[in-house]
């Protein structure tokens, strides 16, 4: 070859210098006939190299590559076995293959059609690769990562699909890929195309354990593959880009939103298309939906079906007319109803998809793995028996559907998983995860805003003040009864889940901008992202923000292990057919992250579990402490009518963690009766039961640095020297929140008797007491709408009860002037004089400027007569009782204003 190559360029030096002769000079003709052939000689030797370089890597790449021709001798492929945590079989992914070979005019020429359109539009042209697709793969992968450019593409063909499937691992290289593209071409000059695609639409898997068209069709729609129309073509070729998350029985069989919005929030965001919503507020499914996005509002949110439809009419492999009729129809199919044996069935659709996104799709649905998980049977059964039985019951209040998450509060296993009370029952939209949706958590987030205060050094003795409060803007909330009940501790006030306290903690917890972050550290991931434009505000305390029960329980499990937030765990192992262990989970693998001081975490517990202050018995477990907290969302459907949608509780012991929902899938609202300690507590207590019943009781440890101190109940702080014993009581208080300051809540004044104002008491010495009075007041004095709402509160309830201390005088002791004051003088009896047993009169001179109320007389400092109307004449009386001597008669006059004055006289007494 480098012989030829010589001559090659001898022959082409001399054709260049015999050209160039005439026009060159003649001392350069020599050198420019040695650079032209050095410059062929050097470009012929490079292009020889690469393609020898080329050659040699095509047959180390081809080295034990299969017979394309041979398919009789194809490997088989194996089903993924999801196993629970005892070894018993959830569910068989992909089983083995159940095929029903049929010829290309045995499927339908739609389906044929769509699948091109839609994987491999150039599948007619190319020679089994697809350049420009592999270009802006390459270009993604090289680039896209890093920089943001070259949007994603795949670049494979149907017959790289072929070769991938049929001869290769699912492992991600470029050796694979190299491979793949050599088997493609040699499948290329192996048979025409027709054939090429008759062997992909019969090896495809179509989800739900259909293998191939024939029977994906019969398994969806009940009919052959040589039946199916647009629509169903459509759909059947939508399902091979992710056949779990597509299927026709999954969870994502038709488009969803995925989040529940306000009127308000839909007229101020002009939500009329799903392009006026960000991708995180909504999911594309199999087939588009309308949803009801509020009260008389819809939206339509398109599925894949769409865009396959749309594919085939850009096409022109079926008119615009046949393509809009296509949509409609694939609203009103009703897939053939298929009942897979399969066992805790959100749960195992949980975990198929974590493991394909590790792995890849092709290695879950064709890799012979072993998957052995978290669940616990026993406990999972008993879950799914206590939903099913309290579902129906919950039908008085407007409630169809329930879910259950537990999880082992030491080391984060999920030992339940029941996303609906029916995963077969589309009537409630039972193959959606509940516990995966974004959902309105009501008052059950109030112990994350509580938890936020006592950071900032508030404690469970803190005193706020339910009662008519405006917020701002108008916000004026109430409670669950419509009642408020005045001063009350942070223990009780979250113990009964009221509603004003917890909204005032959340300006002590430092309103949004600090909670949102907060909470998000304890595990509720994405709410930061997921806050509305202007912002949740204070209605954020009694859960007005959008989370799901996965991420609350996570978030629970914080205050059951003392501040420390560990991960979830579904997976214990996942195997190879081979019994390579892929992935191992072991207790050491355990990340405890500290989020929360323990010391609070605590008290949020100490809170929860106590037996005082509990809402219901069904939130206990005898000879168990169990922390629990119920909650209940509300929609507005109209201007000031509320109705709840969402039922939750949440509770846990040291050992475990579990997270109950009741309500309806779609959002739909419930009867205004409906409450979380109503419809979710039974489920919550019955499933507890079940579980402690083989559990030994734990006490939450308490960690250093906790103190009970006895403090007053108006204020949480020390009791001050006017604090009545009655008003004194004992409370836990973390280090770096005890108490230092004095109340000085509770006042003695001394008032005037006749006024209720302080007295003067160079005017009234005679017409006062000593009363105690109580300054009512929140924490923190910044708002006077607070105020205002704790004045009209105790004004309007010591009507009814007025032991209750009332706010001190605001005015100041008026003085009178000497010559204002009363005067008096008696005038008879004599001064001196004897007097007899029995009633003798006493007359007496007054003068009283401001006004006379009454003149009292007094016989041995006891009153004996009260004269209001003058002459002020009084009597006393001598009792047989009365022991003889001189005694003292007193006549006291009292004024308009409680001033007064006085008059003695000494008598013998003689009976």
């Amino acid at each position: 070859m480098i012989r030829r190559s010589k001559e090659f360029v001898q022959e082409l030096v001399v054709k260049v210098h015999s050209k160039a002769k005439n026009t060159l000079p003649l001392e350069h003709d020599s050198r420019v006939k040695r650079f032209l052939g050095w410059a062929v000689y050097v470009m012929l030797i490079g292009l020889a190299s690469g393609f020898a370089f080329f050659v040699i890597m095509i047959g180390v790449f081809s080295v034990g590559l299969p017979d394309v021709r041979d398919f009789d001798q194809l490997a088989g492929i194996e089903s993924t076995l999801v196993m629970d945590r005892e070894g018993g079989m959830l569910y068989a992914i992909y089983g083995e293959e159940n095929r029903t070979y049929v010829p290309l005019e045995k499927i339908s020429q739609y389906l044929q059609d769509a699948t091109v359109a839609i994987e491999d539009d150039q599948f007619f042209e190319h020679s089994g690769f697809d350049i420009p697709g592999i270009v802006k793969a390459v270009c993604h992968e090289a680039l896209g990562n890093l920089f943001g450019l070259c949007p994603r593409r795949g670049g494979s063909t149907i017959t790289q699909q072929l070769a991938k499937n049929a001869f290769l691992s699912t492992a991600r290289s470029y050796v694979r890929k190299t491979r793949e593209l050599i088997l493609s071409v040699r499948l290329e000059n192996s048979y025409d195309k027709e054939k090429i695609l008759e062997l992909y639409l019969n090896r495809i898997p179509y989800g739900g354990n259909a293998y191939g068209a024939e029977l994906a069709s019969q398994v969806f729609f009940g009919k052959s593959a040589k039946e199916l129309d647009i629509a169903e073509g459509a759909i059947m070729a939508s399902l091979p880009k992710a056949p779990s998350f597509y299927s026709p029985f999954g969870e994502y069989a038709y488009s969803k939103l995925d989040r529940e919005f306000t009127l308000d929030e839909i007229e101020r965001r002009t939500i009329k298309t799903v392009q006026d919503l960000t991708t995180d507020e909504y999911t594309i499914g199999l087939v588009g939906k309308e949803v009801d996005i509020a009260e008389g509002k819809k939206l339509y949110i398109p599925g894949r079906v769409d865009t396959v439809l749309r594919r085939m009419a850009d096409l022109n492999f079926i008119a615009e007319e046949e393509r809009a009729a296509a949509v409609k129809e694939t609203h009103e199919i009703e897939f053939k109803r298929y009942r897979a044996n399969i066992k805790a069935a959100h749960f195992v659709f949980y975990v198929r998809r974590l493991v394909e996104e590790r792995f890849g799709k092709d290695a879950l649905e064709q890799g012979g793995l072993k998957i052995t998980t978290t669940i616990d049977p026993k406990l999972q059964e008993a879950a799914e028996e206590i939903i099913a039985k309290q579902v129906p019951l919950n039908e008085v209040y407007g409630a169809t559907n329930a879910a259950l998450l537990s999880v082992d509060a030491k080391t984060g296993e999920i030992l339940t998983m029941v996303g609906s009370a029916d995963y077969f029952n589309d009537e409630i939209d039972g193959k959606v995860n509940m516990t995966l949706g974004l959902k309105q958590p009501g008052s059950s987030f109030k112990p994350f805003v509580y938890a936020k205060a006592f950071l900032n050094r508030y404690a469970p003795a803190t005193i706020l003040y339910d009662t008519p409060t405006d917020f701002g803007g108008g916000y004026r909330p109430s409670n669950f009864n419509d009642k408020f009940e005045g001063p009350m501790s942070i223990r009780r006030a979250l113990g009964q889940s009221r509603n004003i306290p917890a909204i005032k903690a959340y300006f002590l917890a430092g309103q949004e901008d600090e909670i949102l972050p907060f909470v998000e550290t304890l595990g509720i991931e994405g709410i930061v992202a997921r806050k509305p434009v202007g912002g949740f505000g204070p209605s954020l305390a009694i859960g007005t923000s959008e989370v799901r029960l996965i991420d609350m329980v996570k978030a629970y499990s914080v205050f059951a292990n003392g501040g420390m937030r560990k991960d979830l765990v579904p997976i214990l192992k996942i195997e190879d057919r081979n019994e390579k262990v892929l992935y191992e989970w072991k207790e050491s693998d355990i990340k405890e992250i500290p989020v929360l001081d323990p010391q609070v975490a605590y008290l949020i517990t100490d809170i929860l579990s106590d037996e005082r202050v509990k809402l219901g018995s069904s939130l206990s477990v005898s000879g168990h402490k169990v922390a629990a907290k119920t909650g209940t969302s509300n929609k507005e459907l109209r201007k000031d009518v509320n109705r709840p949608t969402n039922l939750w509780v949440f509770g846990y012991t040291p050992g475990i963690v579990t997270g109950v929902w009741v309500g309806n899938a779609d959002g739909k609202e419930l009867t205004p009766s409906a409450s979380g300690g109503a419809a979710a507590s039974p489920i919550f207590h019955n499933f507890m039961v079940e579980v402690l019943k083989e559990m030994t009781p734990e006490n939450f440890p308490v960690p250093e640095g906790i103190k009970e101190v006895r403090v007053s109940k108006a204020s949480g702080l020390l009791p001050g020297p006017n604090t009545p014993e009655d008003q004194m009581t004992t409370d836990k208080f973390a280090s770096f929140s005890i108490p230092t300051e004095i109340d000085t809540s509770f006042t003695a004044i001394i008032i005037n008797k006749t006024t209720g104002q302080p007295a003067d008491l160079s005017c009234s010495q005679y017409n006062t007491e000593t009363k105690t009075f109580q300054n009512h007041h929140d924490p923190i004095d910044t708002f006077a709408s607070w105020e205002a709402g704790i004045r009209e509160w105790v004004t309007r309830y010591r009507a009814e009860h007025p032991e209750i201390p009332d706010f001190p005088p605001r005015a100041e002791p008026v003085k009178v002037n000497a010559d204002d004051l009363p005067t008096i003088t008696i005038s008879e009896p004599p001064a001196l004089t004897t007097i007899d047993a029995g009633q003798t009169d006493v007359r007496a001179n007054v003068s009283a400027p401001l006004g006379i109320d009454r003149v009292e007389f007094y016989l041995a400092d006891k009153v004996n007569f009260i004269d209001k109307d003058a002459p002020f004449d009084g009597k006393v009386r001598v009792t047989q009782f009365m022991d003889e001597g001189v005694k003292k008669i007193t006549a006291r006059v009292f004024d308009t204003q409680g001033c007064t004055g006085e008059s003695s006289i000494e008598v013998e007494v003689k009976k």
